[in-house]
């Protein structure tokens, strides 16, 4: 009864959350994680010794988790919804932006890389 009572208080809280998950502090992402993706506290607990806040939790990663000691299916969950937070391609709301990581690698994949010109005394066979 007592795990009842307190998963309704995280989520009657949930409306308290900032919008912008990028600047959740370490326990406003707790928060989230117990009472939106639905991990126990005792795991959500593993997020705060990390010190994982709003930025940190764009960053994260399943192999991280599981080395923080978090099991595989809040493992999976958490990924999942953190994933969601993102709108899965274009930034939704509660984030107003991607996280620098994730700005890098779209940069990153813009890029487009050319051959080199041929040499100016090479010599250009004809192609058939």
């Amino acid at each position: 009864m007592a795990a009842v009572r307190e998963r309704f208080e995280w989520s009657s809280n949930m409306a308290a959350l900032p919008p912008n998950a990028m600047g959740w502090s370490v326990e406003q992402v707790k928060q989230w994680a117990v009472a939106e993706v639905g991990i126990k506290p005792e795991h959500a607990d593993k997020l705060v010794q990390q010190e994982i806040d709003g930025e940190a939790l764009f960053e994260m990663t399943e192999a991280r988790l599981l080395g923080y000691g978090v099991p595989g299916g809040p493992d999976i969950k958490l990924m999942k919804k953190i994933e969601g937070l993102g709108g899965g391609g274009g930034w939704s709301s509660v984030a107003a932006e991607p996280p620098p990581s994730k700005r890098r690698r779209a940069q990153e994949a813009a890029v487009v890389v050319l051959p080199d010109p041929p040499a100016p005394n090479a010599a250009v066979l004809p192609t058939q």
